[in-house]
């Protein structure tokens, strides 16, 4: 494996070769996780990753390329160290996956606490924003019992969200930490005990990568990390990369942004705290009402838009997950964008509950087709979640289903305006009925 670049926070931009996440190795019935209270109801789907401290090959070791921090495997597990006081923060090269929700959890020894102020880093949806700087939510615990997070936006320190003391890390002590992230909620365990619940920043990716990380002249060994999804998780394995140069960054390769990491910024995020972004009611075309933490969604009338209440741009990321309710063969379900106010122009991307999808651009009322196919297996032959997502730059839309891209277009006739969910019936008159876990909009880089 190739070096990892570690950073300070005055770097502007990375590229690091990302550590291989391989299948969670905790079997059929992997223990639970242990850094919450006994008894909390966590909500998760599936152990998605398990440290292997004897695969030698899936660790980095060494030295940061700055210098400030070494890396390696140990008896123990695997050793973190800043090698000074004085050094900003290090990280690990992260694991090969970009996820919006999970839960993850470690177990760490405290080795060396240099000062009182040393401290244990972790990054969650770590990537790189439209500025080509480095963005991340940052949960930071020192020696002393300190704690707090905030988000790196664009390579700088961002506003503190949660601050304040809990039990401190003392040498030749172990820990476990655990951190859920659903949407923009976070909740922060230590030792049984939860330390935070708060709302993350909108300035923080919608999904990125993880990693553990260090400053300030700790070291610690990592005994255990482990991770698991959400059931409105979506993830895509992947490399992150960026140019070195801030002031003259790479374009993103054109045959598929999503897999190049080419997500910035949340822009629209509905939620069922904040339920206003989206028009509610069983009395619309688009009928959406709450149910429990998803919205249930149906076309009450042959063709419906739900339209994303407040959004208005020329490029961006959309996706929704969502599972189905019921449906008809040629019942459909997708995403428009570029809309006009009373949307009678728009670009439509609908896949139907047997496996066929279509784009097409409607211009008052007229359709036109721009590219159609098919996926396997169809939506009504597969259980859990479905992801559909549109990535729109310019001239040029790729489509994806569950993350995975199924072909782009290029048509310059609409070139900016509103975005929302299109549900239509089938021909024998079946709608379409949803249960969306998640909406978000998001920049494109």
């Amino acid at each position: 494996m190739k070096k990892g670049l570690l950073i300070v926070w005055i770097i502007c931009s990375v590229i690091w070769t990302p550590l291989q996440m391989a299948t969670a190795q905790g079997g059929d019935n992997p223990p639970p996780p242990v850094a919450p209270p006994p008894d909390t109801n966590l909500p998760l789907t599936e152990l998605i990753f398990d440290a292997d401290f004897n695969d030698t090959d899936f660790w980095f070791n060494g030295e940061s390329d700055t210098e400030t921090a070494t890396f390696g495997l140990t008896d123990n597990g695997y050793q973190i160290s800043s090698t000074s006081a004085e050094n900003g923060l290090s990280f690990v090269p992260p694991l090969n996956v970009q996820i919006d929700n999970f839960y993850v959890e470690i177990g760490f020894t405290i080795n060396d606490c240099a000062i009182p102020e040393s401290a244990l880093l972790f990054f969650t949806r770590l990537g790189v924003s439209t500025q080509n700087a480095l963005n991340s939510m940052v949960y930071v615990v020192q020696c002393n019992g300190s704690y707090r997070a905030r988000p790196m936006i664009d390579s700088n320190i961002g506003p503190i969200l949660t601050n304040g003391t809990t039990i401190a890390l003392e040498e030749g002590n172990t820990y476990t930490m655990g951190l859920l992230m659903s949407e923009k909620n976070a909740v922060w365990y230590l030792n049984q005990t939860v330390v935070a619940e708060f709302e993350t920043s909108n300035d923080v990716l919608a999904r990125g990568f993880i990693t553990p990380g260090v400053q300030a002249g700790l070291t610690y060994t990592l005994t255990s990390w482990r991770m698991w999804s959400l059931k409105n998780t979506t993830a895509e394995a992947v490399a992150m990369g960026a140019s070195t140069e801030a002031d003259n960054p790479t374009p993103i390769a054109s045959d598929n942004p999503l897999a190049a990491g080419a997500i910035g910024i949340v822009l629209y995020r509905p939620t069922t705290d904040n339920p206003s972004m989206l028009p509610l009611g069983r009395a619309n075309a688009a009928a959406a009402y709450i149910v429990g933490d998803s919205f249930n969604i149906y076309n009450s009338t042959p063709s419906a838009i739900l339209p994303f209440t407040g959004f208005e741009g020329e490029d961006y990321y959309l996706e929704t997950v969502f599972r189905i309710r019921g449906c008809e063969d040629t019942s459909s379900a997708g995403l428009v964008w570029r809309a006009n106010t009373d949307y009678s122009s728009y670009y439509a991307f609908q896949i139907t509950c047997d496996g066929n999808y279509r784009a097409t651009l409607m211009q008052d009322g007229t359709a036109t087709e721009l590219v159609s196919g098919t996926i396997t297996p169809s939506l009504q032959d597969t259980t859990g979640n479905l992801t559909v997502s549109v990535y729109v730059k310019g001239s040029t839309a790729w489509l994806y289903f569950q993350t995975n891209l199924l072909t782009s277009f290029e048509d310059d006739t609409l070139v900016q305006g509103h975005a929302g969910l299109i549900l239509e019936s089938g021909v024998n008159g079946e709608k379409m009925d949803i249960l969306a876990n998640s909406i978000v909009v998001t920049e494109t880089r």
